[in-house]
């Protein structure tokens, strides 16, 4: 016998008890799947119905979102139960901006939805239309873009109402303006979404276009108003185009950039192993670009909710760039920077993963299992050379880095035993492991604990990120708090082992290291009361050859630290360190003659009474070392005009070789090989000055490391002087002697441009730099779509692509990289080279990491002028006319390549969404969960511990800013490329010239837009039974109103 349908109200009771039950009880979905079925078989109810249940059931007036909540909705979208718009529809009769009536709004008040529980599902509703698996059909694109259109007449009419009822107040409520962001995002998204525009497109009534674009137009004019963000700039971009956009009056279509990348279909995407191989490769082949934020939002876009994927890729890509480093033969610090970032690093970017994505139990587990099932132990064979050593060092990192994941609980003691095969752990101190918060108290109070620390680095036992952290908290500290000594050890101690820096920066930014010393010196107050100057003196020296060693080793540009006034003394330092002031004032000259008399002067017995108090007094250190170039020039002319005699000289030189100034080698070297390149009759002079400064006879215990320290700093800058002078002079024996001086400092500088003997590697291979590019995407695609069979990764460093960009520039590589994927799609490996040079275009630069923003908190200056792949690429894909001049498949190329890299970099630089960062509730909501579960999310979040607090509250920053990253849509008129033959490019095959691309867009003579032919008996271009949009209710528009 056929059972009787329920009714609504008995269908709509059940659903109600069986959602209460599940939050009170914190069920999640996947335990109730069938039970959820069941009860949707035998109490049907609406997407609506079900909608309003969800919302009202789990999103309670509370400061936090429930975590359960989305995974319910998550759950219910997938089956199809809940459509989106029904959703955004239950959550604006739930929102405090639709205008309702005073007894309306107290009932809400009491029974409405969270603000936290809103932003957390919109992103999960607009989520996947932004990675483009939503619309699923053109009926949803139609009903979300009207359950959109809706919030938009809602927010527009509370915020004229609130104008009218505050006149005076110009400050709007931040989480009003926050929702604004939200919904202007989730529009730009769906707007920008291929399937949603192109159903969009045959489905909005001409007539009804113009009131939309005029309802939205206000919106974003009014966003513009309060907020800093780009949203309303990309709404108003999108208002320009397809699907708002009226046609012309003939019925004709412009071809925009747009309209041209609608009629490319994509071919399959596929996550391929080069991907986070790529990454790592550039992150850790020069100056550390290891920034948490901008990984976890890396893997996130990439991989979605792929989480055994994500973790998997994540160890496998790191594991990949330490056998290429050993396959390369790189130095042993590289090695070791490799090492430590998968021993001290890996966990605790799984360990976040774990907290954002709220893993179950035993999740990370079952997930480092796997991944570690694809390290290949013995990827070389037995009789290649050096194979012993690199299989030797990959079993090695392998338990290393089981072992810490261990100790961080992130897999159990039996897993990593069986991962080993049964191998036991090694044994670890049985000291407690280090905790970043009691390390900090414990340099505060004694700074010479730095020294132990800074070894500690080099120790493979998963804790060197609480050590890195610690370090920078205690360099901040003395800085804030003017504690010049322990400041000064700090910076002692780091440079003693200056590369122990590079392991301190896969866990800190270097701004954080870099910019509170600048600014210490830059604020640095010379006390002319002090009993004793030298002191101070030799204080100044050891921070300020910290910092100049830190730039000079990094390579940190004037750009990067563009948010000191140029009038700073760390800005004039470094910009003018080795030039000599022309236009000195009277004062200045007074303190060039009381330097030149303490090192100079001699009494009649010919002895000198140095450097004194009264030398010191009256010049702070910024003066005396802005002053070293001229201080110089006068001993080059004494020198000439033999008013300093040989030996007075030697002696005053050796005052320079004393702590408290040796940093004045610096700038004042550099300055003597640049005059002894321009004077040549007074290079031999120069030599002799710079060889008794960087060859001594003798010198202190004291002042040698920062010799050595100096040595190191000047190579870059004194190596290509040198050798040019030895060229131009025969037969001399000094100078081959100061490069020998400063060769064993060769390596001191991590530095992004390629070796020489690298350079020389990549042309007799190729031939040409551009052939070397070109051939290692060949192999990194041969190698991604056969890396199951090939363990070996492609042999490459990162510097290569850089080099080619640093060549040719971002326009050439681009083309080279256009070629080669559409050569490698014409032969059937397109998924593969795509995601390669997706890869090879996303991976971390100095440009889309946050490792050296300004001190204001800006992006350096030379960041946005810096023309990268990334950037020319948005450029052509945007050009219409370039677009059309190329031929089809490289203009298809260029369209897929230039999604693939905007939907990989989405969110580069940004928070993840507020959907990852969600807060787990406390108290009674908590009744039900799994104690193992708040047992691993204890364990996760203790493991959390070295990461930074910034980069976690940045990370829970709103869903506007991480929406900001969407596509650029900024429609700037300024788009002159030049001439498309300036890249080489074949002008002759037009890319719609023949039958390979149809618009297949004809206007009947009424306006109405058909496809193939035109539509015969229609008004206005559609029915109003065909007008899906017809009934909306538009609420309160007055003269905007979209009249369909």
């Amino acid at each position: 016998m056929t059972r009787d349908r329920p009714r609504d109200s008995d269908a709509l009771e059940k659903w109600r008890t069986a959602l209460t039950t599940c939050f009170v009880r914190r069920l999640r979905p996947s335990e109730v799947e069938d039970a959820l079925d069941e009860c949707q078989k035998s109490f049907r109810v609406s997407s609506s119905q079900l909608a309003d249940l969800l919302v009202r059931s789990g999103a309670r007036n509370e400061a936090c979102c429930d975590p359960i909540l989305p995974a319910y909705v998550s759950h219910f979208l997938k089956k199809s139960y809940l459509q989106p718009a029904d959703l955004l529809l239950a959550l604006l009769d739930t929102s405090p901006y639709k205008p309702r009536s005073a007894e309306q709004q107290d009932t809400l008040a009491k029974s409405g939805v969270s603000q936290a529980a809103h932003d957390s599902i919109f992103a999960f509703v607009s989520s996947p239309y932004a990675s483009g698996e939503y619309p699923r059909s053109s009926t949803e694109s139609v009903r979300t873009f009207r359950a959109l259109l809706s919030y938009v007449q809602a927010y527009n009419a509370f915020e004229t109402v609130q104008q009218i009822d505050n006149p005076g107040n110009q400050v709007p409520d931040m989480a009003f303006v926050a929702a604004f962001e939200h919904l202007g995002a989730f529009v730009v998204i769906l707007l920008n979404n291929v399937k949603a525009r192109r159903h969009l497109m045959k489905s909005i009534p001409k007539g009804a276009k113009s009131s939309i674009a005029s309802s939205l137009n206000q919106f974003a004019t009014t966003l513009s108003q309060w907020s800093q963000s780009s949203v309303h700039q990309k709404l108003q971009a999108i208002l320009r185009m397809p699907p708002l956009v009226e046609q012309n009056e003939d019925g004709s279509l412009n071809f925009t950039a747009a309209e041209i990348a609608m009629n490319v279909a994509d071919i399959p995407r596929t996550n391929s192993r080069c991907g986070m191989y790529a990454y790592f490769n550039a992150a850790l082949c020069h100056r550390p670009l290891v920034d948490d934020l901008h990984i976890l939002s890396f893997l996130q876009t990439r991989y979605g909710e792929d989480h055994q994927g994500m973790i998997s890729d994540l160890i496998t890509g790191a594991f990949d760039a330490l056998m290429n480093a050993l396959h390369r033969h790189e130095s042993p610090h590289m090695v070791m920077c490799h090492r430590s970032f998968i021993t001290n690093k890996m966990h605790g970017l799984i360990s976040s993963l774990a907290i954002n994505h709220l893993y179950q139990p035993g999740m990370t587990d079952q997930c480092i299992q796997i991944a570690m099932t694809r390290i290949d132990t013995h990827p070389f064979p037995p009789l290649s050379s050096d194979s012993a050593g690199i299989n030797d060092t990959i079993k090695d990192v392998r338990q290393e880095f089981v072992q810490a994941c261990q100790a961080y609980q992130l897999i159990s003691e039996n897993t990593a035993t069986a991962i080993l095969g049964g191998a036991q752990l090694s044994k670890v101190p049985s000291t407690p492991r280090p905790n970043k918060n009691i390390l900090i108290q414990q340099l505060i109070s004694n700074p010479q604990k730095a020294d132990d620390l800074i070894n500690d680095l080099d120790r493979m036992y998963g804790d060197a990120g609480n050590i890195s952290n610690a370090l920078v908290e205690a360099f901040r500290h003395s800085a804030a708090s003017k504690e010049t000594i322990s400041l000064k050890i700090l910076c002692t101690s780091l440079c003693r082992k200056l590369s122990s820096v590079d392991i301190i920066l896969q866990h800190a930014r270097l701004s954080d290291l870099l910019h509170p010393v600048c600014s210490y010196l830059n604020d640095w107050t010379h006390d002319e009361d002090q009993s004793e100057l030298q002191p101070a003196y030799e204080d100044f020296a050891a921070i300020l050859l910290f910092v100049f060693s830190i730039v000079h080793r990094y390579e940190v540009g004037l750009a990067e630290l563009d948010g000191y006034d140029r009038s700073s003394f760390i800005m004039r330092f470094l910009n003018g360190r080795a030039s000599v002031k022309h236009d000195l004032s009277s004062d200045e000259k007074k303190i060039l003659g009381k330097w030149i008399k303490g090192l100079f002067a001699v009494d009649e017995k010919g002895e000198s009474s140095g450097i004194t108090d009264e030398t010191m007094s009256g010049c702070s250190p910024q003066a005396f070392y802005l002053l070293v170039p001229s201080l110089f020039e006068q001993i080059i002319l004494a020198v000439r005009s033999k008013a300093l005699a040989p030996n007075t000289l030697k002696g005053g030189l050796e005052f320079l070789l004393e702590p408290f100034l040796l940093p004045s080698l610096i700038g004042g070297c550099e300055w003597l090989a640049d005059h002894a390149l321009a004077n040549s009759k007074d290079a031999d002079i120069a030599l002799q000055i710079m060889h008794k400064l960087l060859k001594p006879v003798s010198i202190s215990g004291d002042a040698q490391m920062m010799h050595t320290t100096i040595l190191g700093t000047l190579y870059q800058s004194l190596r290509p002087r040198l050798t040019e002078l030895d060229k131009r002079t025969a037969n001399r024996k000094d100078i081959p002697q100061l490069i020998a001086v400063l060769k064993p400092h060769a390596a001191s500088q991590y530095s992004t441009h390629s070796l020489r003997s690298e350079e020389r590697e990549w042309l007799s291979a190729s031939g040409t730099l551009r052939g070397s590019l070109s051939e290692l995407i060949t192999q990194l695609t041969t190698w991604s779509n056969n890396s199951d069979m090939i363990s070996i990764p492609t042999r490459y460093t990162h510097r290569t692509v850089e080099a080619v960009v640093d060549k040719y520039g971002a326009e050439e590589v681009l083309k080279i990289m256009i070629d080669d994927v559409a050569t490698q799609t014409a032969i059937g490996f397109g998924s593969w080279a795509l995601d390669v040079v997706t890869s090879l275009i996303c991976a971390p630069n100095r440009y889309n990491t946050f490792q050296m923003p300004s001190p204001n908190g800006a992006r350096p200056s030379d960041v946005t002028e810096h023309c990268t792949i990334h950037e020319a690429l948005k450029r052509r894909v945007t050009d219409s006319r370039f677009l059309l001049s190329l031929e089809q498949g490289k203009a298809e190329t260029l369209i897929r390549l230039g999604r693939l890299v905007e939907a990989q970099s989405a969110l580069i630089d940004m928070p993840l969404l507020n959907s990852m960062q969600l807060t787990i509730p406390t108290g009674d909501l908590m009744e039900g969960i799994d104690s193992a579960a708040v047992a691993d999310a204890a364990v996760a979040a203790s493991a959390l511990e070295t990461t930074d607090q910034a980069t976690l509250d940045a990370a829970a920053a709103d869903f506007s800013a991480a929406m900001d990253q969407t596509i650029d849509l900024s429609g700037g008129s300024d788009l002159n490329m030049g001439d498309a033959s300036d890249l080489g490019l074949n002008l002759g095959d037009d890319l719609f010239g023949g039958d390979s691309v149809n618009f297949d867009l004809s206007m009947d003579t009424s306006g109405g837009m058909v496809e193939g032919q035109p539509q015969q008996g229609q008004q206005a271009g559609q029915s109003n039974d065909d007008d899906i949009f017809a009934g909306i209710d538009l609420g309160i528009m007055g003269d905007d109103d979209f009249g369909f």
